[in-house]
Order: C-alpha cells, then sequence, then structure tokens
C-alpha cells in the first residue's frame, strides 16, 4: 500500500543534505526509509525551491529515479493569509497547489498540514475542508491524497476531521510525544513516549468519523534545537514499538533538518511489519532497475521478455505473488510506451495470465500484482522502448 514504510519530513529544503537530492537518496537508502514527504506550499503560496517550476520538477524526479517515493506537503489554513507581498490568496489556491504538486511536479503523494489555524474557521471550517478537499480530487482523480492532522481529536473539531476522512487515503496524525510532554514542566511524564501513542490511537478509535489508515507522525528533535520539547532516540524506538503494537504499518518523523546521527539510527531500527524487510532488500537490488532503457524482445514490439524477480530481488523461494510499484520515464521519442506484466509460465504472446500494464501516456507511475512461476519469474512485454525510471516499492507473499 502506498502509505506503508518509513518516511521523514523536509521543511527546508537547503538545510537537508545541503539540498543534494543524491545524499538525501543515498541517506533514505541506508537507513531503509522508503519516501520523504518534502514542503512544496505555504497556504496558496509555493515555498521554498518550489517557487521555481524547473527546479521543483528536477527535486521529485532526481529522488525518484533514485528509488525514492516523494511526497509533497502543505500547511492549510483555509483562509485568506498574507506573507508574500499583496497577494490574498484563499482555500482554493491552496488546493491549486495540491493539485500542482501532483500534475505538475510529478510527486507521487500529497499531504495536507491541517492545525489550529484552519479550525480558527469556526462553522464555516468543516464545509471548507470538503471544498478543499474535493477540488484536489477533481484535478488530480485518483492520485493519493494524506493529511497530517492533529493527534487528540477529540479535543477538536470533529466535522473538520470527519471531512477529512471523506476524502483522504490515510491519516498521519502529529503524535509529538515531545511538545505534549516536554521536559521540565508538568506535563512531563518518563513514559510519554508510549502513552502519547497509545491516547492517539485510541482517540482515533473511539471517534465517530469515518475511520481511514492512521500512520504516525512522530518527533525527532534534538535538545540542541529545542530542549523543552526534545526526544531522545531511546524513546523514538519505544514510541516506534508501541505504534507497531498498536497495527501502524509506517510512520513519518519530523524532521530532517534536525535529527542527529543516533536518531536516524533508531529510525533505522523501527520495524513496522515486512514493510521494512522487504524496502530494505528492495534498497539493495534495485538498482539493476534504475534508470534502465527497456528494450522489446528479439521477435517484435508484441514479443514477451522475462524477468527474473525472485533472483533479481533477493527474494526467497516461497514468494509467489509480488507487487511492483514502478516509475516509467521517455526512451527517445516514445510518449506511448508501456509495460505489461503476464503471470509467470511459457511466452506464448497471447493474453492469458494478464496481470496489468503501466502507461507512460497514464502519467508513468503504477502498482501491479503479479504470479511468479516456479523458476520464480514473469513474463513482461514492452510496446516500444521503455525507461523504467525507478522500482518504487515491491512486496510479496507465498
Amino acid at each position: 500500500m502506498t502509505y506503508e514504510g518509513k518516511r521523514v519530513f523536509i521543511w527546508n529544503w537547503p538545510l537537508s543534505e545541503g539540498g543534494d537530492a543524491l545524499r538525501i537518496a543515498a541517506k533514505c537508502r541506508e537507513h531503509g526509509v522508503r519516501g520523504v514527504v518534502i514542503k512544496s506550499a505555504d497556504g496558496g503560496h509555493p515555498f521554498g525551491p518550489f517557487w521555481d517550476e524547473d527546479r521543483g520538477k528536477r527535486i521529485v524526479a532526481d529522488l525518484l529515479g533514485r528509488g525514492i517515493d516523494v511526497w509533497l506537503w502543505q500547511f492549510v489554513y483555509g483562509q485568506v493569509r498574507v506573507f508574500y507581498g499583496d497577494q490574498k490568496l484563499g482555500w482554493e489556491a491552496e488546493a491549486d497547489q495540491g493539485i500542482r504538486a501532483l500534475n505538475v511536479f510529478g510527486a507521487t503523494g500529497y499531504m495536507s498540514d491541517v492545525e489550529g489555524e484552519f479550525e480558527s474557521l469556526g462553522d464555516q471550517a468543516a464545509g471548507v475542508a470538503d471544498a478543499y478537499c474535493r477540488r484536489i480530487r477533481e484535478g488530480a482523480p485518483d492520485r493519493p491524497h494524506y493529511w497530517c492532522p492533529l493527534a487528540q481529536p477529540s479535543y477538536h473539531r470533529a466535522d473538520v476531521y470527519q471531512a477529512f476522512h471523506r476524502h483522504v487515503i490515510a491519516a498521519f496524525p502529529q503524535d509529538y510525544h515531545g511538545s505534549m510532554y516536554p521536559v521540565g514542566t508538568p506535563y512531563y511524564r518518563p513514559d510519554r513516549a508510549e502513552h502519547a501513542a497509545r491516547v492517539c490511537a485510541e482517540d482515533f478509535r473511539r471517534s465517530t468519523f469515518p475511520q481511514v489508515p492512521l500512520v504516525p507522525s512522530g518527533d525527532a528533535i534534538p535538545a540542541s534545537m529545542n530542549a523543552a520539547h526534545a526526544v531522545t532516540a531511546e524513546e523514538i524506538l519505544v514510541w516506534s514499538r508501541t505504534w507497531k503494537e498498536l497495527g501502524a504499518r509506517g510512520a513519518l518523523w519530523w524532521v530532517w533538518e534536525y535529527m542527529t546521527e543516533e536518531m536516524w539510527q533508531a529510525v533505522q531500527a523501527a520495524r513496522f511489519l515486512e514493510a521494512d524487510e522487504m524496502w530494505t532488500r528492495h534498497n539493495r537490488v534495485a538498482a539493476w532497475f534504475t534508470n534502465r532503457v527497456l528494450e522489446p524482445g528479439p521477435y517484435g514490439p508484441d514479443k514477451d521478455a522475462t524477468w527474473q524477480l525472485r533472483s533479481d530481488f533477493d527474494l526467497p523461494g516461497e514468494a509467489r505473488s509480488v507487487e511492483l510499484e514502478i516509475c516509467l520515464g521517455l526512451a527517445g521519442r516514445n510518449t506511448q510506451a508501456f509495460v505489461a506484466f503476464f503471470d509467470g509460465g511459457t511466452p506464448d504472446g497471447s493474453n492469458e495470465g494478464y496481470a496489468g500494464k503501466v502507461t507512460l501516456a497514464e502519467g508513468g507511475h503504477g502498482t501491479v500484482t503479479v504470479q511468479l512461476d516456479a523458476r520464480g519469474t514473469c513474463r513482461v512485454r514492452y510496446s516500444y522502448p521503455v525507461l523504467v525510471k525507478s522500482v518504487v516499492s515491491l512486496r510479496w507473499w507465498p
């Protein structure tokens, strides 16, 4: 599923590995992090490098091309805010930034950060939330939209949560135990990492609004940045283990530019079901596919090739069903190229066992589940030479 695995927020791009996409991708791979969530808009305005359309496209493409999933995020006010010159931009412009992230920059997901400023709209807040989500869905249909709300809905407007949960794929609540129970205050408690996770999960479970999968957002702020709200690497591990016990299939941490090496080691050690083991395995072998031009077979554009998925991806012998999420790019002047998958067997050129395809003309990004044969292979057909930019994710089942 697209929201599984570990991710890290990037707030200020230049302060994260110096804004070097290669270094960011390498650090993700080293620590088993599937993707990044980069700030691209503040209200209705672009943010950071995403003022420059070409630069924003390069950032997303560079990371995707190295197998790193890229979502963009926006702080959503739901109302007119004047921060940049005299432009008065409201929720419509905010939604348009989400559409821009998905359709122009090519992000594989979009996240709306919704906090107290949005709730200051009062009784209008739920209607604005619904209209904002609908506008994104209409402008970028069938593209993943997530939201990052405050951690305890019972303290906030339930109608806003209800409006977002009618539209988003998953919620990433801001379960920031360092901020909830700051060091040196009466609110501090030694078990705050575990306690915050359990309180957040229970609050969402008891809510009456539509349920969507929860993937927690945790803080990774060192004492050197904020002594009161700082967390430790050990707390990150406790928090991760607790959420895993509660059924989370991934996590998101705030924020890249402040994280210490000890925190990165804790993130690397965190495990959420089989997804992280498979992501680690995927990163060891996906280089074979990255930026590789695949040529049609020797018998013409409609003949099949064979992918040795079990050996290429070092899968265990019992792996039978494999889910691949891939990104395609241009190879030469071809704009209609596709990669079609067929269940394993003897190539015969027929459509028997057809599993699905990813088409460049439809955005070049998709997920296909294919059945392997006894040798661990499946049949693949390329309409024309096609560039596989990256294998974004891989999962398997017996």
